[in-house]
């Protein structure tokens, strides 16, 4: 059985005033990483009662499912109404399909949520690619098989060239590293940004990818520790991404100077090599 309706809760906490680490990071755990099919192992057959505004289903049974792989769009000032769109695309998605589910062992998260991958039996892909596909969600890059990310990269990618969905709303627009701190609007929300790496730093435990001579004005990239030991896993060090152009995703905060802080390697995509022998292929940089 499926019921149409809309939930009035409250909104989850915002990834951004969670700083991610905790919202994201708990909500989505790790070891699910090393998978690598990117279709459902489809475990078991799932009857879904509602569907919420942050695209999490809750089943007849009582449990609530997390998608893996998505982050759910918010409401803009030109367009508050984003995230019914969006919830009412999965539940049109949905409604009266036999679907099936691989949902993560162990406890639920702190808001009671399991992460799942969720097909339309039958179908070869996840729901989660037709969301990206029609522009109605992001890639949350934390915990996906290589495979899988980097279809749902192209399947935004696709998306956003073609202004689809989220990606015609201009608060979804990419910022540029060069005089970033110009988007202090954005500031405290998650953001895809884009700009070449003219620098590589270090600053305790941290990492900096500098993109951009005005420290003041123009973006950095910080790595934690273990995001820095995953690059270097893949072979690509954060020092042999000086002079590549790349694309990033996370939280960005304008403070002295403008900054994204990442927390997965899948958060950035290499869009060109940096030249001279230490440069490397066009392609995305994942755990």
């Amino acid at each position: 059985m499926f019921t149409t309706q809309t939930i009035n809760e409250k909104r989850r906490p915002s990834i951004a005033l969670l700083a991610i680490a905790a919202a994201l990071i708990c909500g989505q755990p790790r070891a699910a990483a090393e998978e690598n099919a990117c279709a459902p192992a489809l475990r078991e057959d799932i009857s879904v009662e509602s569907v919420n505004i942050h695209l999490e289903l809750r089943l007849t049974d009582g449990r609530n499912l997390l998608l893996r792989g998505i982050e759910a769009p918010r409401g803009t000032p030109s367009n508050p109404e984003l995230p019914a769109q969006a919830q009412a695309f999965l539940t049109r998605e949905i409604a009266s399909q036999t679907l099936q589910a691989d949902i993560d062992a162990g406890a639920p998260d702190r808001w009671g949520r399991r992460v799942a991958k969720v097909a339309v039996a039958g179908r070869a892909e996840p729901i989660v690619n037709e969301i990206l596909r029609n522009g109605l969600a992001r890639v949350h890059p934390l915990d996906v098989a290589r495979d899988c990310l980097a279809e749902m990269l192209k399947l935004e990618a696709g998306a956003r060239e073609g202004r689809v969905g989220l990606w015609a709303d201009p608060a979804y627009e990419i910022v540029a590293a060069k005089g970033a701190k110009s988007r202090a609007d954005r500031a405290g929300s998650v953001v895809l940004a884009e700009g070449q790496v003219i620098s590589v730093g270090q600053w305790r435990t941290l990492t900096f990818l500098n993109l951009g001579a005005d420290r003041q004005n123009d973006l950095s990239v910080s790595l934690s520790r273990r995001v820095s030991q995953d690059l270097e896993r893949t072979g690509r060090s954060p020092a042999s991404l000086k002079g590549a152009t790349i694309r990033v995703r996370g939280l960005f905060q304008v403070r002295n100077s403008p900054r994204i802080e990442i927390f997965s390697a899948g958060s950035l995509e290499v869009l060109s090599a940096a030249s001279g022998p230490g440069g490397q292929k066009r392609g995305t940089l994942r755990r």
